[in-house]
């Protein structure tokens, strides 16, 4: 696992990337980074907690659906990149698949899959995806981002 929180100066974006293998361990891997992550920048619980529900989500799509030579998987990073600026939050999960997210139309009560996007959608303020040519795509949302009260004001 390949994890970097890069800090910038005050007013200017923050911004974390992570890299994990396209394998099943990545949702946990990128949830825990996530959260960590989010909980350094002083997020409210509540967001960190919406955010971290996206980016399962996004990756858990993203190792599902990935459409990558057999055996090869692990040659295939999913790329988790969080960036902070203006009161808002943008979530960007690359993966080498270039076929375009599909929001699933009907769900099942007892199914248990296919929801991913649109929890995202119910989530983030919007959500969109840019292919990549030759190198996959990258779905990307953003959330807004509350602001904690201050302790003693």
């Amino acid at each position: 696992m390949d994890a970097q929180a890069i800090a910038q100066p005050v007013g200017q974006p923050i911004a974390s990337g992570l890299n994990v293998a396209l394998s099943p361990h990545a949702p946990a891997l990128a949830r825990r980074h996530t959260r960590a992550v989010l909980t350094a920048w002083g997020v409210t619980e509540e967001v960190t907690d919406d955010v971290v529900l996206i980016v399962s989500e996004l990756v858990t799509n993203a190792v599902s659906h990935a459409s990558v030579p057999r055996g090869r998987r692990e040659a295939f990073p999913v790329l988790l990149r969080l960036r902070r600026s203006d009161g808002h939050l943008a979530v960007e999960v690359w993966d080498p698949d270039a076929r375009p997210p599909q929001e699933a139309r009907e769900h099942s009560c007892s199914a248990e899959q296919g929801r991913g996007l649109t929890i995202v959608s119910a989530t983030a303020e919007r959500w969109s995806y840019c292919p990549v040519p030759g190198r996959g795509k990258v779905v990307w949302c953003h959330v807004a981002l509350a602001e904690k009260p201050r302790e003693g004001v």
